[in-house]
Formats: C-alpha cells, structure tokens, sequence
C-alpha cells in the first residue's frame, strides 16, 4: 500500500474490534501490508471453493455471506458491516471457502494476506483469541438460524433477525433504534428461510402497529420490547437491553 494511505489505514484498523488495543507500531505494520478493494451492489467477492485464504475486513458498505442452490436460491448466514470481517475459516484452515461473499450494497474492503495474517497471530495472542471469540459467536449463530427454522414461525423468525440487526448494527435516535444496513426484503427473506411476499406482510403489519418504520431499505424500530414481546421470543436478551431508554 503506498506511504500516502497508510495513515488513513491506520486509523481504520483502530477502529476494528479484532484489532481493539494494539499498540501503534503493530497496527503501523498491518496497514502497510493492506490492499484495498472496491465492490459494487451484488458483485460476488468470493465464491465458494475459493482458496485463497486471505483475511477481508469491510471498510465501507457492507456484504452478505451466502449458500446458494444449483437454482440461485440464496440462503444468508450473515450480513456484515463496517469493521467486521470475514475469510477467517480459510485462513485458519486452509481449506477452500465454505461460502459465496457478495456485495449487499456498493463497498469498500481491505485485504490481508493469509501469510501476512497467520504471521502476525502468532506473536499476538491477543488477537487469536479475539479472533476465537468472533468463530465461536458465528457457530452460535449458526445454531440460532438451525433452532428457528426448525422451530419458529415466519414473523417470529423476522422478528429476531431484525432485533439481532439490531444488537450489532443498530444506532439510537431519539424516536428509536436504526439499523444501519440497507436491507431489501429479498435478503430478509433468505436470512430466515420465507419469501420475500410474507417479509412485505410482517413489516406492513408492524409499521401500521407502530413496532417499526422501514424506508429505502433501512429499517427504524420504534417499539423494540413490544415488538419482542408480541412475537414470543422469549427472556428479553441483556445485549437488547441496551437499547431501551
């Protein structure tokens, strides 16, 4: 990466939980070994079976991490914003990608090589087990999607996906809590295993309710506890809480 944008980087990196705490000299390092690469709207990043093994952290924008039938259903596991990052099972194993990464709206991302990344967890602990903790919410993650499907209705389903939005992407205002990723109703959809017709139906109802109001994609709840609680989604969640005033 050229001197002149190192310093931009730098400050990027600092504001990534991966990297929360390290001294200068360290993230110092890590900028001058990025690259940066841009993306536009359902733009495949990655394809499954790819094998790089390269480490990607979202600078601007944000992406979806799908599987995909032989048909083009999509089935999303994650959407991922502004300092998170993906590629890491690739990077730890070796293996080629389990996954397809695409473009959920025009983006920025940076590139950290497997040699470069490997090499430098080896001398900070820290960051592996940052990095272990971020793998072990993702399995979690994935057992909440398993659970749901099997066992939750639709506008349970959406419900939830929309709250856990919430928990990681969402920002207060003063009228409630916005989720600061453009979310059409096609990636709803594949998130919790319906249609995009039923995810039309659920958030028409809740705006006329009063629960949520949804524009251009992003998605504001204004009730939070009366939308968890109408949905039967059980004990409300301490990381919810701290949303409520």
């Amino acid at each position: 990466m050229p001197a002149s944008s190192q310093p931009v980087m730098h400050s990027v990196l600092e504001g990534i939980p991966l990297l929360a705490g390290l001294p200068n000299a360290d993230l110092t390092a890590l900028a001058a070994a990025l690259t940066h690469q841009r993306f536009a709207r359902d733009e495949i990043v990655l394809m499954q079976g790819d094998k790089h093994g390269d480490l990607y952290i979202v600078d601007r924008g944000s992406v979806r991490v799908v599987l995909t039938s032989p048909d083009g259903r999509e089935v999303v596991l994650a959407l991922l914003g502004p300092g998170e990052f993906f590629g890491e099972l690739s990077l730890l194993d070796g293996l080629p990608g389990s996954a397809e990464v695409i473009a959920q709206e025009d983006c920025s991302l940076l590139r950290l090589r497997r040699e470069h990344f490997r090499s430098f967890l080896r001398t900070h602990p820290d960051t592996a087990e940052a990095l272990l903790a971020v793998l072990s919410r993702r399995i979690r993650d994935t057992n909440t999607l398993v659970y749901d499907t099997t066992f939750r209705d639709v506008p349970s389903r959406l419900a939830n996906a929309i709250v856990k939005l919430a928990t990681t992407h969402g920002r207060r205002e003063e009228d409630g809590i916005v989720i600061g990723l453009r979310l059409t109703q096609e990636a709803l959809a594949s998130m919790i295993g319906s249609s995009r017709i039923s995810i039309n139906k659920y958030l028409r109802q809740w705006e006329r309710r009063g629960f949520i109001s949804s524009k251009g994609g992003m998605i504001k709840i204004l009730r939070l506890e009366d939308l968890w609680e109408d949905n039967k989604l059980g004990q409300y969640p301490l990381d919810v809480s701290q949303w409520v005033s």
